[in-house]
């Protein structure tokens, strides 16, 4: 210990369980029993201890947890965590990752095509993967108009189980941004159409996050309701709409007119 280190204010941290497992009581009022509450523990559960937050929301009720690293899905695994973990794919997908992922249990992330081969690459047995799609945030994922694609080539793969899609809504600027989110969950929604189309239907499809449920909270769901299906019948009704499955069938890039 270094003489300016003795001198230095002792510093405590005290986590109260108690406010963890009410939010996660909260949440699950919010988003009911039917749909899937993944908790997000990234950088070591934002600093309060990664195994021990984990243990905690998996007792309060989450049906699954999500990292950035795959380090700390390995060390949830060792410290006997058995609930799924969705490993966000941060990193480039080389054999070795998508190893580890095999081995341990984790639910990869396909994000581009390169991640895409990587997992279709592995021989081991069958991989769940989930694709996320970029609508917005510009941070990783695929281009809405190449997951039919990608899509087709998990769901047809003996080695690979597609276990569903997800993408990263933001909210934009200090004050909520209705407009910008409706976009982006308008972007999904015709994603999951355009699979739908051809025969694809995700388990699971995961939009929302803790920041879209707190801005949208006080909505009711009848006008909330009325915006989403206001913004779907807009997008279905323009002449774009049908250039996404056109240009997939005939295997070239879309040609959006913003009309």
């Amino acid at each position: 210990m270094t003489e300016s280190n003795t001198y230095a204010r002792p510093n405590r941290i005290e986590v109260d369980v108690g406010a963890i497992r009410h939010n996660i009581a909260e949440l699950r009022r919010l988003v009911g029993r039917q749909r899937k509450i993944f908790a997000t523990l990234k950088a070591n559960a934002y600093g309060f201890g990664l195994e021990e937050v984990a243990k905690v929301v998996v007792a309060a009720g989450v049906d699954a947890i999500s990292v950035a690293d795959l380090g700390d899905a390995v060390r949830l695994r060792q410290s006997g965590i058995e609930a799924p973990i969705l490993f966000y794919g941060a990193g480039l997908a080389t054999p070795e990752i998508v190893a580890a992922v095999a081995r341990y249990g984790v639910i990869g992330t396909v994000h581009d095509q390169f991640s895409a081969d990587a997992y279709l690459g592995h021989a081991g047995p069958g991989i769940p993967v989930f694709i996320k799609v970029n609508v917005g945030l510009e941070r990783l994922g695929l281009e809405p108009w190449d997951v039919p694609e990608v899509a087709k080539a998990l769901d047809q793969a003996a080695n690979i189980e597609f276990a569903g899609i997800y993408v990263h809504l933001t909210m934009s600027g200090p004050a909520p941004d209705f407009a910008y989110l409706q976009w982006q969950f308008a972007r999904f929604t015709e994603v999951l159409e355009s699979l739908k189309r051809i025969g694809i239907e995700p388990p699971l499809a995961m939009g929302a996050s803790s920041a879209t449920l707190r801005e949208t909270e006080t909505l009711p769901e009848s006008e909330a309701f009325e915006i989403e299906q206001g913004h779907g019948l807009k997008v279905m009704a323009s002449e774009d709409a049908g250039e996404g499955p056109r240009a997939f069938l005939e295997k070239r890039p879309p040609r959006f007119q913003g009309r």
